[in-house]
């Protein structure tokens, strides 16, 4: 077949009229943001961690309220990134919304497909993206839901949390701490924020203290206080005395796009927190009984606290609290710290019940400690900062139908630190309410009494002290009976105090009385007996017996090594006294010796630091200058000037003891070379 084939064309539906259209494929418009980045707080004050974050996996994790996701939302606005995904990332469902629509903007998926679809198509793309790309995480509260859902590549994730699991602490993650407010951060905030308002800014810095500078409590408080016309004093007057619910802003007026208050934030944390784990509320509760700034491990997980449940848990549960931020654990667990607001948020929840059913465990558990043998020099001020918190919220539990063993433990040990002002603070805080719920006569009542009468003579009023232990002597006779340990002790204090008064005589019938009754009740060998003995030299030796004195000593001596060793504490304090003594009576050289021998077995047995120990160098010292050592000797005192300041304080009275030695030490040699001088 040869030529032209003609092949007709059919037209369909009518005439076609005009030119032919082709569609172009849709374009990326870039740089591509997704989700809504939270406008910047007001006010808002740059800190350590804006310059922290870094390429690959950051996690910004901190308490809450105190501004993750502002520190993230900054970082955001200010990024250059091709594409910048905000997302919500409380559960799965929010996190597969949010890259399903990143994938829908970068026409990874086209409309109808499946969230999971798109979202995974957006991940892969994440992988191999040669645009630069910044995915924020915010508020990732369960580890879970991120399962799958991680980004990787070679772009930037940012990640805001409570939580402190390992699945997210990564090893190659950039972890950044994001902290509460400085004291000069929340200075500049309040003065910024109230800057309109000057009239209401008076106790700035009181507020500040009061909410322990959470960014979101200052936030809220200064939204209350302005709505209101109150100055920052008279906001602080309300949160002292008012529930934290009763001091929030209303819904509508809420800053910064809060979507809940300082309480529902961590009510919710906390409720999380009892899911995860059945210990979690009543751990919780506990702690916020006690101090914020460090909870012995030990107090929370101890069996009292467990009612059933085995260590493993409650140690589990220590880490789970620390995990989900409502707690920080020390780096090596022995310590936990709890924001104060959450304390209180914990307990504002709890009911009279509760808190009646856990003061006296948390008292049995620090007691515990209180009573360890030995006890940690390194615990001791903790262990005083959590009694002292226990005290502030449930003493009126620790004192009826008679004083928990916690608050004697902290107030002699105060006493015998010589921390007297504070010891005194203690027992007067016990006594107000222990007096009137027990009676004067009880026999605790009555111990307070003695301790405090003993505080009094310390501090320097022996008159008062005498007066006090006179009293002291009726009121326990009457009240406890002759023969009871708290006359007796009574009896022993106010011949000390005559003593120190300069009632010699008093004293020396007093403590021989004492004796014959002690010997009476007790046996010549009882420890109390021996003491006696002990302090009856010493009143001889200071009515001008030293004979005497000596003589005793030596057989008392003797006495306490058959029954209580060589270095029973009441045998080294007769070897102390007896080298006194002998110096008194012309052996200064002798004491010497006996002084350095007792500062050895002082330091072998209880440190350097301990008081016994620097009181028998501090004899040491004295007695060298005695014998005429005083270059030594101050050399000596300057030392322990230094080591009892250390040690001590700076106010205890075995420091000023040391300083008033060492001032007459100085006096000494001024005064020995003024003499050479003026013999030259």
């Amino acid at each position: 077949m040869s030529g032209t084939v003609h092949v007709p064309v059919v037209q369909v539906g009518g005439d076609v009229h005009g030119g032919i259209h082709f569609h172009a494929a849709p374009e990326i418009s870039w740089p591509v943001r997704v989700g809504v980045v939270p406008r910047e707080a007001d006010c808002y004050q740059s800190r350590p961690a804006d310059a922290a974050l870094s390429c690959g996996l950051t996690v910004l994790v901190g308490t809450g309220g105190v501004g993750k996701t502002q520190t993230a939302a900054r970082h955001a606005r200010g990024a250059g990134h091709d594409v910048v995904v905000w997302v919500t990332a409380t559960t799965t469902q929010t996190v597969l919304a949010g890259y399903a629509e990143a994938a829908a903007r970068l026409l990874l998926a086209e409309p109808g497909t499946g969230v999971t679809t798109a979202a995974t198509r957006f991940l892969s793309w994440l992988q191999t993206a040669e645009r630069t790309w910044l995915i924020v995480l915010d508020d990732v509260v369960d580890p879970a839901a991120m399962r799958g859902l991680w980004p990787s590549g070679s772009g930037q994730t940012l990640v805001t949390t409570r939580r402190r699991d390992s699945s997210i602490l990564r090893a190659d993650a950039n972890v950044v701490d994001v902290t509460i407010f400085s004291a000069e951060q929340s200075e500049s905030y309040l003065a910024a924020k109230l800057a309109a308002h000057p009239r209401l800014h008076a106790g700035a810095a009181t507020l500040a203290a009061a909410v322990h500078h959470l960014p979101l409590a200052l936030a809220q408080a200064v939204a209350y206080l302005v709505d209101r016309g109150l100055t920052c004093h008279q906001y602080v007057d309300r949160f002292q005395h008012q529930r934290l619910t009763a001091l929030a802003p209303e819904p509508s007026g809420l800053p910064d796009d809060h979507r809940a208050t300082v309480a529902v934030t961590w009510s919710l944390s906390i409720g999380l927190a009892t899911s995860l784990a059945p210990l979690a509320k009543p751990m919780l509760q506990l702690a916020s009984l006690l101090d914020p700034h460090g909870v012995p491990t030990a107090v929370l997980t101890n069996e009292t606290i467990l009612r059933g449940a085995d260590g493993d848990d409650a140690a589990d549960t220590v880490r789970c609290l620390h995990r989900l931020g409502l707690v920080e654990l020390s780096t090596d667990g022995r310590m936990v710290t709890m924001h104060p607001l959450v304390q209180r948020v914990t307990r504002e929840d709890m009911t009279a019940a509760e808190l009646a059913g856990l003061a006296h465990p948390a008292a049995f558990a620090l007691a515990a400690l209180w009573e360890t043998d030995p006890l940690d020099p390194a615990l001791v001020p903790s262990l005083r900062a959590n009694t002292s918190a226990l005290m502030a919220a449930a003493l009126h539990h620790l004192v009826g139908p008679g004083c928990h063993a916690v608050l004697f433990a902290c107030g002699e040990n105060l006493r015998r630190a010589g921390l007297l002002a504070d010891a005194r603070q203690h027992y007067e805080q016990v006594l107000r309410l222990a007096h009137p719920l027990l009676g004067g006569e009880h026999e605790e009542v009555l111990f307070i009494r003695i301790s405090l009468a003993n505080i009094r003579g310390d501090l320097g009023d022996i008159g008062g002290a005498v007066e006090e232990f006179s009293r002291l002597r009726d009121d326990c006779h009457r009240a406890l009976g002759a023969d009871h340990h708290l006359s007796l002790g009574a009896r022993g204090n106010l011949a000390n105090r005559q003593l120190e008064a300069g009632d010699v005589s008093g004293a020396l019938a007093a403590f021989a009385e004492l004796l014959a009754d002690q010997t009476r009740l007790l046996g010549p060998y009882a420890e109390q007996t021996l003491t006696v003995r002990n302090n009856l030299a010493h009143a001889r030796s200071a009515a001008g017996d030293t004979t005497g004195a000596i003589v005793e000593l030596e057989r008392l001596l003797d006495d306490l090594r058959r029954v209580y060793g060589p270095f029973h504490p009441t045998t080294l304090l007769s070897r102390a006294n007896l080298a006194s003594n002998r110096a008194d009576a012309g052996d200064v050289a002798g004491a010497v010796v006996e002084f350095e021998g007792l500062a050895q077995e002082y330091e072998r047995l209880l440190g350097t630091d301990h008081k016994d120990t620097l009181t028998a160098r501090i004899n040491l010292a004295a007695h060298r200058a005695k014998s005429g050592e005083f270059h030594r000797a101050i050399t000596e005192l300057e030392q322990l000037v230094h080591d009892c300041t250390n040690a001590l304080g700076a106010g205890h009275p075995r420091t000023v003891l040391a300083w008033g030695l060492l001032e007459e030490g100085r006096q000494a040699v001024r005064h020995l070379s003024d003499t050479d001088h003026g013999q030259t």
